[in-house]
């Protein structure tokens, strides 16, 4: 994944265009859509002197999705703001096609989420059920165009076998 596209893509996006609850900070969206897409690179400037360099690792990588889901939704709540019908390509393109091995995994961890989140749209601008349908029908179709990527992924590295495995449920149920 060419990162400097990415990049610019992300911030061309007006994130400012879409509302969601009082909670909704449309300014946190690119950072934590780009920090998702770097995590591997950043890991090399955590702080690791409190921790062990894994635990460390797994807890900056962990706050990273967990601020993306709390930019585009309410992560507490376990709900999504209609600003996802815009970032959800992006998690997608970071799953498929992703630099490094952990922001795939966390991109996959942030897909499943999406999937079992519920929308929360109090801005007016869709309705509830029409934004879940288009998140939902987005994950399913990804999962099934890119199922070989997956396997692949499975297989290469296979810690990650159930992660991908609960991402396949989402299609075979």
């Amino acid at each position: 994944m060419d990162i400097n596209q990415f990049i610019s893509d992300v911030n061309s996006v007006n994130w400012n265009e879409f509302g969601g609850s009082s909670f909704y900070k449309s300014e946190g969206i690119s950072n934590t859509l780009i920090a998702l897409a770097r995590v591997g690179e950043q890991l090399q400037n955590v702080d690791v002197d409190r921790f062990d360099e894994e635990e460390a690792k797994l807890l900056y990588s962990t706050e990273v999705t967990n601020n993306l889901l709390s930019a585009i939704g309410n992560n507490h709540r376990g709900s999504y703001y209609p600003a996802t019908r815009k970032a959800l390509p992006f998690i997608i393109q970071i799953a498929i096609d992703g630099n490094y091995m952990i922001a795939k995994n966390n991109a996959i961890f942030t897909l499943i989420d999406l999937y079992h989140f519920s929308p929360e749209c109090s801005d007016g601008s869709t309705s509830e059920e029409e934004l879940k349908e288009f998140v939902n029908g987005t994950i399913k179709t990804m999962i099934s165009e890119n199922r070989d990527i997956f396997v692949k992924f499975a297989k290469d590295y296979p810690s990650n076998a159930p992660l991908v495995t609960d991402l396949l449920e989402i299609i075979d149920g």
